[in-house]
C-alpha cells in the first residue's frame, strides 16, 4: 500500500513532501517502533562493552549481540543529520516529530 501511495507522488509539492499529505510519516513511525530502540540499546551496549544486550520492543523483550555495524550506521545517520543547515534539521526534525525516529538525533540537536 506505501509503494501504490509513494508511486503516485499526489503529495509532492514543489519538489519536498507535503507535511499533511506525508506518505512517508507511517514508515517512519514503525521504523521508530521497531528499529530505533534496537539501535539505541546496541549502540549502549557496545559503550559499555557488553557483547549481547536486550530491548523492549513493541512490549516483547529482544535480545541479542551487540553488532557494531549497527554502531556504525547509527553514526553514519548521526553525522550526516549533523551535516544539514539549521533550516534542514528543522525541517527533518518537524517530519521525524512522533514517529520515535527523532530519537536517533537527540544528542545532535
Amino acid at each position: 500500500a506505501w509503494v501504490d501511495r509513494v508511486d503516485d507522488l499526489s503529495g509532492l509539492a514543489e519538489g519536498r513532501w507535503r507535511s499533511d499529505v506525508d506518505p512517508i510519516k507511517p514508515l517512519l513511525a514503525e521504523i521508530g517502533r521497531m528499529y530505533a530502540p534496537l539501535l539505541l540499546a546496541n549502540e549502549a551496549a557496545l559503550k559499555v562493552g557488553d557483547t549481547e544486550f536486550t530491548v523492549n520492543i513493541d512490549g516483547a523483550d529482544w535480545s541479542q549481540n551487540a553488532f557494531p555495524y549497527h554502531g556504525k550506521c547509527l553514526q553514519w545517520l548521526r553525522e550526516e543529520f549533523a551535516s544539514l543547515t539549521a533550516a534542514e534539521k528543522f525541517e527533518a526534525l518537524d517530519m521525524l516529530n512522533g514517529t520515535g525516529c527523532e530519537r536517533l538525533f537527540d544528542k545532535g540537536i
